[in-house]
């Protein structure tokens, strides 16, 4: 797993997020991690192909 920090949306996870929200969301969503400190988006990678992402809130900031 690895960190997700670019700016502009790879096809392969726009792809993965498109089952966790609607399309219309996407674009917010993925700005709200790539923004914000208290959430991080991370992916799972085979061989330079995108097989996962997960999107983790942190709600106690002390955790961090």
């Amino acid at each position: 797993m690895e960190e997700i920090k670019s700016i502009e949306i790879h096809p392969d996870i726009w792809h993965l997020l498109s089952f966790a929200t609607s399309e219309k969301n996407i674009n917010q969503e993925y700005k709200s991690y790539i923004r914000s400190p208290a959430r991080k988006l991370h992916g799972y990678f085979i061989g330079g192909e995108s097989m996962g992402c997960i999107g983790i809130e942190f709600i106690n900031q002390r955790a961090v």
